[in-house]
């Protein structure tokens, strides 16, 4: 009862609270308290500047501080921490952590059981079941089920587990246990016990390393290069 006398409280007294923020038209407050929006403190096209508490779910325009609750939803952006069960879907420049993350852009990190930035990652995502992100800036880290995927990666996707790394094009790094897959231009390396390009400008490690074309090196018990004059080679293959 007294958990519930304070809440109500809250939301009864929050609009007084933050009206002097209000001049010029410009809306926020230093405070949220949401059990499910649209019950909620102050309005959801108000802005938080500094602390918003969401019991079940809340919204609102932007966060500028700590996000806190069961469902945090953002229509722009959050800048500074996000954490809860569910987290989404605004832009994210800071730190996101929960069960499920998403977010349309991530300048910072996110980590959870799912991590997913719709449009670009710029820094690091860990999770346990998938990391996806059709850019990548930075790092994909996974240790779980399923792995990381991607369209575009300038950097690294690392899978620990019995899990895989995929993507369309990677300027960098992959490495995992069972697989690696770039459906296209591979720049830098690959560590797996299964190793996959259709371009490979590197260096390939694993038991079976296979490129289209390849113009570097594969080190494994089967290695293949359909563009050789002799396509497979134990332990050793070179392309130029």
């Amino acid at each position: 009862m007294r958990r519930r006398a304070i809440i109500f409280f809250l939301l009864l007294v929050g609009p007084f609270f933050a009206s002097p923020a209000m001049a010029g038209g410009w809306s926020w407050s230093p405070l949220q308290v949401a059990i499910w929006h649209p019950a909620q403190m102050v309005p959801a096209d108000w802005d938080i500047y500094g602390l918003r508490l969401n019991l079940l779910y809340g919204k609102n325009k932007n966060v500028w501080g700590l996000d806190l609750g069961f469902a945090n939803t953002t229509v722009n952006r959050v800048r500074g921490l996000q954490a809860g069960l569910i987290n989404g879907p605004g832009e994210l420049g800071g730190i996101g952590i929960g069960g499920i993350n998403s977010a349309s852009r991530v300048d910072g990190i996110q980590g959870g059981l799912f991590s997913v930035a719709e449009e670009r990652l710029n820094g690091m995502q860990l999770s346990v079941f998938f990391n996806q992100s059709p850019v990548v800036r930075g790092l994909q880290l996974h240790a779980g089920l399923f792995g990381n995927f991607a369209e575009n990666v300038d950097g690294a996707q690392i899978a620990v587990g019995l899990t895989c790394n995929m993507a369309n094009n990677i300027r960098g790094m992959q490495a995992s246990v069972v697989s690696n897959y770039v459906d296209q231009s591979m720049k830098g390396g690959q560590l797996a016990i299964y190793n996959s390009a259709q371009t490979m400008s590197g260096i390939q490690v694993g038991l079976v390393n296979y490129a289209e074309e390849l113009r570097g090196v594969q080190v494994g018990l089967i290695n293949v290069d359909d563009d050789s004059p002799i396509p497979f080679l134990p332990f050793f293959q070179a392309g130029l």
